[in-house]
């Protein structure tokens, strides 16, 4: 469960997200909408962690989100920005493979959940090979 209380962020003095408060249970559906500039993409920054808020709190199952780890934030939440990815020639797969960081171990393996499993099971197996430069949006 995801809980944001009284959350405000601001860039350079300028308010950006004032106030936010929401909750979303676990199995339930969240989508974020607004127009350009409104702070969607701040707002997953700071569900993400990957920036902290001004103002308020976020709680990630019970817990403050700062009390996790990079490594425990990453194994529960998950995000990939639309920005499009560099032109090195990722392939889905690849992208699908650096989903599982958070799981490897010190030499780089993960003993958790199969690769093929996962690109199946989310109906990318027939994209697998293809370049990412294929897909937008």
């Amino acid at each position: 469960m995801v809980r944001v209380d009284g959350v405000g962020k601001a860039y350079d003095g300028m308010p950006i997200l004032r106030d936010v408060h929401f909750s979303v249970e676990s199995g339930e559906c969240f989508g974020i909408i607004g127009p350009n500039g409104s702070g969607k993409s701040t707002l997953l920054k700071l569900l993400s962690g990957v920036e902290s808020p001004d103002e308020g709190h976020i709680w990630l199952d019970g817990r403050p989100l700062e009390a996790y780890s990079r490594k425990e934030r990453a194994r529960r939440i998950a995000v990939l920005q639309q920005e499009p990815l560099p032109a090195v020639g990722f392939t889905v797969r690849d992208v699908v493979e650096m989903g599982r960081y958070p799981y490897q171990n010190w030499s780089g393996k993960s003993g958790r959940t199969p690769l093929r499993w996962l690109t199946q099971s989310s109906g990318c197996s027939g994209w697998a090979t293809s370049s990412t430069a294929r897909w937008n949006g």
